[in-house]
């Protein structure tokens, strides 16, 4: 800073001494010129303007990058819902309002649909000497499919409404649950002993029976596991449907299936599971839910990431799944 000394500071006009003359030479020659001034407002604008950019190009990815998902069951609770002990399957409605369960009971198997908040329980398939398993809500959660056997005849699939109504026949050869085609036009399901004995399909037909036709084959000893507890799953794109594959000296693996020309892929991670039942997509594909074991007896439900395929426990107790 620049002070002035008390004798300017007066009315009275006075020469300059030899120091103040200096002085002033040495304060001139400090002054920026005019080009200087003139780079130095071009650098700022410059600078500004990258600052710009830069503001500019981390809003743009931060919009533009997809969020990180958050962790899957990393809290969970277990709710008893139904306590009769006869309970041997299970589907939960797309809404997660309404539980559909088969109940077995003296030499009868029936079907029964209740609230999930609400112990309101009602019977809309009655109790007959038959098998009852494969059962599947369809995509508008308006319907149930579920599947019958009788004396180890071929499955017989049907339709009813999901609060009860009349029953609609609408297919044969089913070994499998159903899963439904994301705009509900079409469905999947394993079959056995395709095309000959011992081998097994994936097949795809149109919801009302009509159309069917195999997706992929298997030849034995390494088929599609077609018994009750399996089934495969049609991802919510509408593009892949995976579904398990293996046999009972070997490793189960978890494929998916193009819907337009069947190309398979192997999701199964490096160790996979000694077995693997039914698989389940998760809405935003970001993986399959398993039921799988690591060697006999109990069964898990697992989770594996996709496309990653990384193999996750979610459950961890003595209960088997």
């Amino acid at each position: 800073p620049l002070s002035v000394s008390p004798s300017l500071a007066t009315d009275e006009p006075r020469a300059l001494t030899t120091a103040e003359i200096e002085r002033s030479k040495t304060i001139t020659h400090a002054q920026p010129t005019a080009a200087a001034v003139n780079n130095r407002k071009r650098n700022m604008f410059i600078a500004g303007g990258l600052a710009i950019l830069l503001i500019g190009a981390l809003v743009a990815g931060y919009k533009l990058w997809p969020a990180p998902k958050s962790a899957t069951f990393q809290s969970m609770k277990i709710t008893r819902l139904t306590n009769s002990g006869k309970v041997i399957d299970s589907i939960i409605s797309p809404d997660g309002k309404y539980l559909v369960y088969v109940l077995s009971d003296a030499g009868k198997q029936s079907l029964w649909i209740r609230q999930v908040s609400i112990a309101n329980d009602t019977q809309i398939v009655p109790a007959a000497p038959v098998g009852v398993f494969g059962t599947a809500f369809s995509r508008d959660g308006n319907d149930v499919y579920y599947v019958i056997k009788a004396n180890l005849d071929r499955g017989t699939l049907y339709r009813i409404p999901a609060l009860g109504g009349t029953t609609v026949k609408v297919l044969e050869g089913i070994d499998s649950p159903v899963s439904c085609s994301p705009d509900g036009k079409q469905l999947t399901w394993l079959r056995g002993n395709f095309p000959t004995q011992g081998d097994s399909a994936l097949m795809i037909a149109n919801s009302d029976g009509s159309g069917e036709r195999p997706l992929a084959t298997r030849k034995s000893p390494k088929v599609f596991t077609p018994i009750f507890f399996t089934g495969p799953s049609w991802s919510p794109d509408g593009k892949l449907i995976a579904a398990s594959v293996g046999s009972f000296d070997a490793p189960f693996r978890i494929f998916t299936f193009a819907v337009a020309d069947g190309k398979e892929t192997d999701l199964t991670p490096t160790t996979p599971l000694r077995f693997t039942a039914r698989v389940e997509w998760l809405p935003d594909m970001s993986g399959l839910l398993v039921v799988g074991g690591e060697g006999p007896g109990i069964s898990q439900v697992w989770l594996l990431s996709y496309p990653g395929g990384a193999l996750h426990r979610i459950t961890n107790d003595l209960t088997t799944y």
